[in-house]
């Protein structure tokens, strides 16, 4: 209880659980909501550590860019990328500005901090192609293939599934195709 000095009326303070999800907590002497843990402890929970390779985030994911899935965890109100969270909460380390966590390894799921550094969208993109990760996993082989499938009826959906790629790709494709054709 706090008691104001100037109406002498006592108040209930709120104060936020420090798990950083923000929540009032409402019980006298208490830190965190029963049932919370702290964020730290919540991202290592969700962490597959595979020995000599990559930390792979097993917890929630975001589709970020044409079908690459991003791990992401809630903190303090806001989704978090789950490499931003390793670097700037977990190793206390600073991103300037115009530069991006970018991964050794490849794996967008990857957490791990020797996997991780800091770049520029311009280096991200010569990596992409000096590694041979090209933007489209599907050859120009197979887009007759995929055009065939688009004319008797198949959807988006089942195309992808088909191909094991998401649906923004077969989108892209779609109209890489028909932009030819005209």
């Amino acid at each position: 209880m706090y008691i104001c000095p100037v109406t002498k009326r006592s108040r209930q303070i709120n104060k936020r659980c420090k798990c950083g999800c923000n929540t009032i907590v409402r019980r006298a002497n208490s830190t965190f909501v029963k049932g919370h843990r702290t964020a730290e402890y919540r991202f290592w929970s969700k962490v597959e550590k595979i020995e000599g390779g990559c930390w792979i985030w097993k917890g929630a994911v975001v589709n970020y860019r044409l079908g690459c899935d991003r791990g992401v965890i809630h903190y303090k109100r806001k989704n978090w990328l789950a490499t931003h969270f390793m670097w700037i909460k977990l190793l206390k380390r600073k991103i300037p500005k115009g530069l991006f966590v970018l991964h050794w390894c490849d794996n967008p799921r990857c957490i791990r901090p020797e996997h991780l550094f800091l770049g520029t969208l311009s280096q991200n993109a010569q990596q992409m192609w000096l590694r041979e990760r090209r933007q489209c996993k599907i050859p120009k082989s197979k887009y007759p293939e995929i055009l065939e499938k688009l004319t008797q009826g198949e959807t988006i959906q089942e195309i992808a599934e088909y191909y094991g790629v998401g649906k923004p790709w077969v989108r892209q494709i779609k109209a890489r195709i028909f932009k030819e054709q005209s």
